[in-house]
C-alpha cells in the first residue's frame, strides 16, 4: 500500500505550502502504522521526502508527534485532500467524517447512554422525589463509556472542516478527546481556524481551552496556504453554465482503491439567481421529474432522522440511482426558517436528507438579513452536508452566490440594523458563511 507522500506525488501537483503538511501526515501514519503491526513497513513514510525540500525535511526530522495532525488555513486551500490522502493510505480500524456529521453522531450516542445509565430516587431541595442519575463515583461517565467504544471502533479518527461554534459541542469535546487520546487513538482534523482561534468568544470558553492545550500538545500543527483556492480552479474544469451542467453526465470515479474528494467524483449542479431563477427551477425540476413540485404535495418521502424523529419532504425515488435515493424538493423557508409552530430543522435532519437523496432542488434563498441570522447558519450546514454526501444541487436564489450572506459579512453599523438582535458575527460564522459560498460555487454552474 502507498503512503501518504507516494500518493500525492502521484495525485497532486506540487505545492510548496503542502509540503510541511505531507512530511508531517507521513510521521503521523508512520506511527500510527506501528501502533497497529508488530512491525512497520520498511519504507513507510519516506515516499514524501520527494515533495519536501531539504530544509524541511530537517525541519521535521526528530520531531515526534506520534497522534495526530490539525491542518489549517483558507477555504480551498487542499487541507480536505491532504487528510484524505491520509485516510486513504492508512490501516484499518478507521473513521473519517464532517465535524457535523461527528457531533450530531456522538450526541445521540451520549444520549442513549445517559438514558440507560441507573437511576435513583431522590430528593430535591423542596423536599419532592425526583430521579438523578447515578454518580460518576457509583458509574463511569457516559463520555468515558462513549471514547471507550470509539476507541474499540477506530483507532484513527479523522475529522473534516472542524469549527466550533455551539457551546454543548464546545463541553463535549475536551473530556471526550482526552479520552480518546488516552486510549491511544490517532486523530487528524481540518479547520480554517487555529487551535488557539476555536471557539472565540464563546459561551464559558474556558472549560474549552484544556481542549486547546491538547491539540497543541499531542499534535503537529500544520498551516496550509499557497494563494490559491483549489476548489475555484477545480471550477475551471466543470460545466460553465446551468444549461451546460443540466446535460453532463454522470461521472465515473473509475475503479482506483483511491476515492478522490468530493470535487473529483460529484456532480455538477446549477444555480438560476434572478427574479426568474425560481421558474426556471421548476421547469428543471419538470424536465427530470415531471410536472410540478406541488403535484407531489400527498406524495412525499418520509426520512428517519437522530433520536427517533421522522422529516416529510416532497420528493421520489430516482429509479436511475440503483442505491434508491431520492430527488427532493426543499423550499427554503421550509428547510431553513423558523416555522409557525416555532419549530426547525437542525443538523440531524439535513444529515438525513444529504443520505437520501442524489439530488436536491432548492427553492427560494434570498439575501439573507440579520433577522435570519439563524437560518443562515442553518443554509451552510444544510450545504456542508450536501456537499459531502456529493449530493447535486440545483437551486433558486434571488441574488447570485456571493451576495447570499452579504448583508451579514458586511460591516455591521448598529444604527442601520435596528431590527437585528445578538452579538456581531464569530470569526467561526464569518468562515461558515465564506465556505459555503465556496462550495456553491465549486458545485453549481451559475446561470444569472
Amino acid at each position: 500500500m502507498h503512503g501518504v507522500g507516494a500518493l500525492a506525488a502521484e495525485r497532486i501537483e506540487h505545492d510548496p505550502s503542502q509540503a510541511l503538511a505531507v512530511s508531517l501526515l507521513a510521521q503521523v501514519q508512520r506511527a500510527y502504522t506501528a501502533a497497529r503491526r508488530e512491525e512497520a513497513e520498511p519504507n513507510a513514510g519516506t515516499e514524501c521526502e520527494e515533495l519536501v525540500c531539504e530544509e524541511t525535511s530537517q525541519a521535521v526530522k526528530g520531531r515526534d508527534f506520534p497522534q495526530g495532525i490539525y491542518i489549517w488555513g483558507p477555504i480551498g486551500s487542499g487541507k480536505s485532500l491532504l487528510m484524505d490522502l491520509f485516510y486513504q493510505t492508512s490501516p484499518t480500524p478507521k473513521h473519517r467524517a464532517h465535524f457535523h456529521e461527528f457531533m450530531s453522531d456522538i450526541h445521540q450516542r451520549l444520549h442513549k447512554l445517559e438514558l440507560a445509565q441507573p437511576k435513583i430516587l431522590s430528593k430535591s431541595l423542596e423536599g419532592l422525589p425526583v430521579y438523578r442519575y447515578t454518580s460518576e463515583a457509583e458509574a463511569p461517565h457516559p463520555i468515558e463509556v462513549l471514547a471507550a467504544q470509539m476507541a474499540e471502533e477506530a483507532q484513527l479518527l479523522c475529522l473534516d472542516e472542524m469549527h466550533v461554534t455551539d457551546v454543548a459541542d464546545a463541553m463535549v469535546l475536551r473530556r471526550l478527546f482526552e479520552c480518546l487520546v488516552e486510549s491511544g487513538v490517532h486523530v487528524a482534523f481540518t479547520s480554517n481556524q487555529a487551535p488557539d482561534d476555536l471557539y472565540q468568544r464563546g459561551l464559558s470558553r474556558k472549560y474549552f481551552l484544556p481542549f486547546i492545550d491538547l491539540v497543541n500538545s499531542r499534535c503537529s500543527v500544520a498551516y496550509v496556504d499557497n494563494g490559491l483556492d483549489y476548489r475555484t480552479r477545480a471550477k475551471l474544469k466543470a460545466p460553465a453554465t446551468a444549461s451546460e451542467a443540466i446535460e453532463a453526465p454522470r461521472r465515473d470515479p473509475g475503479t482506483t482503491d483511491f476515492v478522490m474528494p468530493a470535487f473529483a467524483t460529484a456532480e455538477v449542479g446549477a444555480m438560476f439567481s434572478g427574479k426568474e431563477g425560481s421558474d426556471r427551477l421548476r421547469a428543471e425540476w419538470a424536465r427530470r421529474i415531471g410536472g410540478a413540485p406541488e403535484e407531489l404535495q400527498h406524495h412525499q418521502l418520509e426520512l428517519q432522522v437522530d433520536f427517533g424523529r421522522s422529516l416529510q419532504v416532497i420528493g421520489v425515488r430516482e429509479s436511475e440511482a440503483g442505491d434508491g435515493r431520492a430527488v427532493a424538493w426543499l423550499p427554503f423557508r421550509q428547510i431553513c426558517m423558523s416555522q409557525v409552530d416555532g419549530s426547525v430543522l437542525g443538523t440531524p435532519d439535513y444529515l438525513a436528507l444529504a443520505a437520501a437523496c442524489s439530488t436536491v432542488f432548492l427553492d427560494g434563498v434570498p439575501s439573507i438579513e440579520w433577522k435570519h441570522r439563524d437560518a443562515a447558519r442553518r443554509l451552510v450546514h444544510l450545504i456542508d452536508a450536501l456537499y459531502e454526501s456529493n449530493t447535486r444541487i440545483f437551486m433558486s436564489s434571488a441574488v447570485a452566490p456571493q451576495e447570499i450572506f452579504a448583508v451579514l459579512l458586511a460591516p455591521r453599523e448598529r444604527s442601520e440594523h435596528k431590527d437585528s438582535s445578538g452579538p456581531d458575527l464569530t470569526p467561526e460564522e464569518r468562515l461558515m458563511f465564506a465556505r459555503a459560498i465556496s462550495r456553491l460555487v465549486e458545485r453549481c454552474a451559475i446561470d444569472v
